[in-house]
């Protein structure tokens, strides 16, 4: 299907749910051109559309009516709809996505969740969202930046696609350690199988450092590259490596100026070590890195998906449940403050009650969740 067929489609559609005509729909979804990366901006404002009203969803909808062009509405209600379920929600997201990735497939909205997860009501729109993607692909085959937003879209649908893409970044750019860092991500074993010392896991995660490199942390991104190169090095048994590198990340994280990823530098850095102590038996060790991962101020990251608790499982294995329940009470301070009290944090608040009730029954809780690198 061509990109003009596909995009009448669009206009149909609308046609058919609003009664508008075919001039007044086709100018709701066809964006004028200029000025469209300044999309790149709105990545924060839909990420704010969370905390919307109905009454506001409504009058930023008014606002996309009488200018269809308002790409700051649009990633507004983008947020807004992330995570509804009703039919008219779902359809709302996906005429917006749609437009975003037909806009500005180069902005970083394009290829953000906002405009990747469709409800399971839109699946032809989705389909017709990858068909707008491998349009872009093929008009502009060497346009990094566009090749990066389109292997993170395709990046839940189309793994191999996904891969291919990020490969395609790297060839074109080879000091592209953002490229690097997501093309190493596709391969990462989730979860405990991460630590579990298993061919398959140690075979992964060589095969993650090979795509990550040997980089200066000097060098552009190496302030994000180090994380997911520490946790391989670890996985793969390169001891000296990984502690080397999570030295790095720690001597980092208190020479920079403190941004978004402070707080994970600092988190992460410490778990790795304690694993390490771990492995040579040193458990005081061990807990003293605990601690120090817990005294993280957070992250947007940390905030929202939490901590890692692989390290606290480690100790648990050993009986050490004081040093457990320290971290789940250091763990409040930015995964679920009283000050916060939308829906999120009360369940990260629930789940920590939990663990630190069966902790203090004497059970094992289940960390599973939270083994995550």
């Amino acid at each position: 299907m061509t990109k003009d067929h596909d995009f009448k489609r669009l206009v149909r559609d609308r046609m058919a749910r609003s009664g508008e005509s075919y001039a007044t729909a086709r100018a709701h979804l066809r964006p004028a051109r200029a000025d469209l990366d300044r999309l790149d901006e709105h990545l924060q404002l839909a990420l704010e559309g969370g905390r919307l009203n109905e009454q506001d969803a409504a009058a930023l909808e008014a606002r996309v009516g009488r200018d269809p062009d308002d790409g700051e509405a649009r990633a507004r209600l983008l947020g807004f709809y992330l995570g509804r379920a009703g039919a008219e929600d779902a359809a709302r997201q996906a005429e917006h996505a749609l437009w975003v990735i037909s806009a500005a497939p180069r902005s970083r909205l394009a290829g953000s969740p906002f405009c990747q997860s469709f409800y399971p009501s839109q699946a032809e729109q989705q389909e017709r969202a990858a068909a707008l993607w491998l349009d872009h692909i093929d008009r502009s085959p060497d346009d990094s930046r566009l090749l990066e937003q389109a292997a993170q879209w395709f990046a839940l649908s189309d793994r191999e696609l996904s891969d291919a893409l990020w490969q395609r970044v790297i060839d074109l750019e080879e000091a592209n350690l953002n490229a690097r860092i997501m093309r190493a991500a596709i391969y990462r074993v989730r979860g405990a199988d991460w630590l579990d010392g298993s061919p398959h896991a140690r075979a992964t995660a060589m095969r993650v450092l090979e795509i990550l490199g040997d980089q200066p942390t000097t060098a552009d991104g190496a302030w994000l590259w180090l994380r997911p190169a520490a946790w391989a090095a670890l996985a793969a048994g390169d001891h000296d490596k990984a502690r080397r590198l999570a030295r790095e990340l720690l001597d980092l994280a208190e020479q920079r100026e403190p941004d978004w990823n402070t707080g994970n530098a600092i988190h992460h850095g410490h778990l790795i070590l304690g694993h390490l102590e771990l492995l040579r038996d040193d458990i005081d060790g061990a807990e003293r890195e605990l601690a120090a991962a817990g005294a993280t101020p957070g992250s947007p990251q940390l905030n929202s998906f939490g901590p890692n608790f692989s390290l606290a499982k480690g100790l648990l294995d050993r009986d050490r449940r004081d040093a457990v329940l320290a971290f789940i009470d250091a763990c409040r301070q930015f995964w679920a403050p009283p000050e916060r009290e939308n829906r999120g944090a009360v369940s990260h608040c629930e789940k920590l009650d939990h663990w630190e009730d069966e902790l203090r029954s004497g059970k094992t809780p289940n960390f599973q969740t939270q083994l995550y690198e």
